[in-house]
């Protein structure tokens, strides 16, 4: 590591452990060409965009209570070079889809917080600010806040907690949850003034948020105690609606999907999308006292008519359920989506079937 690229906070009353975070970056045709920076505090969290790196540290000041330390580096050259920092208040990994809080757009970083208070009557706030490089400084600089004093409107009702993030384009979307499922939707068209241009209030609530189109948005979560899919027409910002929601039946269901990103399998068409999810259902035993049973499956669905949100809809498409039952919750189950061939992975064993006959199904391998 080249000295002149390792970098020296100037925060002078820092305590704690002797730590060094370096980045690497080697050539791929040529992997012996090592080249780096680095500077002397941790990383807990990162983010990349296709031009920048945002390397993120939680940190707590008694008076002022948590916040996110956030330094940016460019990646527009062979070497990461140090662009500025800024410091937001509240917690960006604190639960609620924590790996989505980070985005960037037109050189401009976007960022959802948690703050926890001492208020009784709404001891959680959660905010957005937008980032950008300060001219003339190694320094990024607040342009956008939520809530803010011409718009105070809060994100989420009174302790109410975050469950789902995501920006896409000029917007955002959250999900707030305590009784009811508030999504709200964002406008960030312009990035000193985003506003909360609409919220749709239904039940349960959405963990994971997924971009179908610029007008389309897909959540996965649950109602009660059943896994749910729900399809969201937000192209009147204002007035969000719901184009569809299939729940997963059973006494009890969910799927791995919720929290575990590489369950989730989605195929992008010209006319209609194909998604996949494993999932488990549980129902009562025929013998009375025995308790519960459970089935785990791999169950698909299809998205049509998303060139127009207002005539979209979501469709289950029949489930891929192995005759040979899982002896134990399945620890992994993936998807893979080739075509009209579908694989499902259960645990060590694979099964392959096809999109239109799902219940034909040939395996283990």
């Amino acid at each position: 590591m080249d000295p002149r690229h390792c970098y020296i906070t100037n925060d002078g009353e820092d305590e704690g452990y002797a730590v060094i975070t370096t980045i690497t970056t080697f050539s791929l045709s040529n992997p012996l060409d090592i080249d780096g920076a680095c500077y002397d505090e941790p990383a807990s969290g990162m983010y990349a965009s296709a031009d920048a790196l945002y390397l993120s540290e939680p940190r707590y000041d008694a008076s002022s209570g948590e916040s996110t330390r956030i330094h940016k580096f460019s990646l527009q050259g062979a070497r990461p070079d140090y662009v500025g920092s800024a410091e937001v208040p509240g917690a960006v990994y604190s639960g609620g889809q924590s790996d989505f809080r980070m985005n960037e757009s037109n050189d401009l970083l976007r960022v959802m917080t948690t703050q926890w208070t001492s208020d009784p009557v709404d001891f959680v706030d959660y905010r957005l600010f937008v980032l950008r490089e300060k001219p003339g400084d190694h320094a990024l600089e607040i342009v956008g806040r939520l809530p803010n004093d011409a718009r105070p409107e809060e994100i989420g009702k009174p302790n109410e907690n975050l469950y789902g993030v995501r920006f896409v384009g000029d917007r955002a979307y959250a999900v707030t949850f305590q009784r009811m499922d508030p999504l709200y939707v964002i406008d960030l068209s312009t990035p000193t003034d985003p506003r909360i241009a609409g919220q749709l209030a239904i039940p349960g609530w959405s963990e994971f948020l997924h971009p179908v189109t610029d007008d389309l948005l897909l959540g996965l979560g649950a109602e009660g105690s059943h896994f749910k899919l729900e399809l969201f027409d937000t192209s009147v910002l204002e007035q969000p609606q719901s184009r569809g929601v299939i729940t997963l039946g059973g006494v009890t269901s969910g799927s791995p999907a919720q929290y575990d990103r590489h369950a989730f399998t989605y195929l992008a068409g010209p006319e209609e999308d194909r998604l996949a999810v494993p999932g488990t259902v549980s129902t009562m035993s025929p013998v009375e006292g025995q308790g519960y049973e459970w089935s785990s499956s791999l169950y698909q669905f299809e998205i049509l008519g998303k060139q127009s949100a207002s005539g979209a809809s979501l469709r289950e498409a029949g489930q891929v359920s192995p005759s040979n039952p899982a002896q134990a919750v399945p620890s992994v189950s993936r998807a893979f989506i080739n075509g009209d061939a579908v694989y499902y992975v259960r645990d060590s064993k694979v099964y392959g079937t096809f999109w239109a006959t799902p219940s034909q199904v040939n395996g283990p391998f």
